[in-house]
């Protein structure tokens, strides 16, 4: 019985070695097909969503090109056609908010300095405002003014356009020519409230949201109501003291894709999150999956 107990004894720590390892191996590989689920499906999701995203953007700057490619080819164009080019245009697309066509001053009408008609949508109509009115003086706007300079096409910052459309609003803005000279700019609006439903209606589980990221690192969608607009994901992430976040944030303004593992910041549960540009603007979409759920 001694040989016996003392065998027992000599083996009991062999015997928990197996047990843990056992245990360990069972949680590993349950983890790891949990983490290859996630991520299948959250990826699914984040391409799924990316297309819809990048088409409707595609749509707005379609819609653009195609004021600057009518205004170009118009041998006479009077602000009366401008006037019905935009709403013609603006008929053809409903997820458009306004749209203006602006002009370099004195470039149109000869007695007029500055021509901007600009319609917006308030319910099913379209209602025209001047944006050439002094108190507007739209040349000193960024989606007038980078365009112009640059020569080069633009997405806004998210903005609060008074005296235009009256809403915080992202702008697409195409500069068009005549000579090869700037002649103006042709925009397309798109309203922020609706274009944020899009990514709050993405569907995903309890707790599960997306987020959308400009190559500023501005966020497109808010999660607090108490960021401002224009808040920073590095703003967030200073503020929440997460180096995990600042390092995403990173990743994201420079188009990169991935899968990711880290503690939100928001409530400190650990999450999943996949995150991949949208071709056409290079913003970045984020889609998070707590861990708990």
């Amino acid at each position: 019985m001694k040989i016996r107990n003392k065998l027992l004894v000599g083996m009991l720590p062999l015997v928990c070695i197996v047990f843990v390892s056992l245990v360990y191996i069972t949680y590993k590989t349950t983890h790891d097909a949990l983490e290859r689920e996630i991520h299948a499906r959250s990826t699914s999701l984040l391409d799924y969503y990316v297309a819809e995203l990048d088409s409707k953007l595609k749509d707005m700057e379609t819609l653009a090109q195609g004021l600057k490619v009518s205004l170009e080819s118009m041998n006479v164009v009077t602000e009366d056609d401008v006037k019905k080019l935009i709403q013609n245009f603006l008929n053809t697309k409903e997820d458009a908010y306004g749209s203006t066509v602006s002009f370099q001053p004195s470039s149109l009408d000869a007695g007029k300095d500055l021509v901007g008609p600009y319609y917006h949508r308030v319910g099913d109509k379209l209602v025209y405002t001047d944006l050439a009115q002094p108190s507007y003086n739209y040349p000193k706007w960024d989606w007038y003014k980078i365009p112009i300079e640059t020569g080069k096409p633009l997405w806004s910052e998210p903005y609060i356009d008074l005296g235009g459309g009256n809403i915080t609003m992202i702008t697409y803005s195409l500069p068009f020519y005549k000579d090869d000279k700037p002649w103006g700019v042709a925009t397309v609006d798109i309203a922020l409230s609706k274009f944020t439903k899009i990514i709050d209606d993405i569907g995903l589980n309890k707790n599960g949201y997306a987020f959308l990221l400009r190559k500023s690192g501005v966020l497109l969608s808010l999660r607090s109501e108490g960021w401002k607009l224009k808040t920073t994901i590095f703003e967030i992430a200073k503020e929440y003291h997460s180096e995990e976040l600042e390092k995403l944030g990173n990743k994201m303004i420079i188009g990169g894709t991935g899968f990711t593992y880290l503690k939100n910041p928001l409530d400190y549960e650990p999450s999943w999150i996949a995150f991949g540009p949208i071709p056409s603007t290079g913003w970045s979409l984020a889609i998070v999956l707590p861990e708990k759920n």
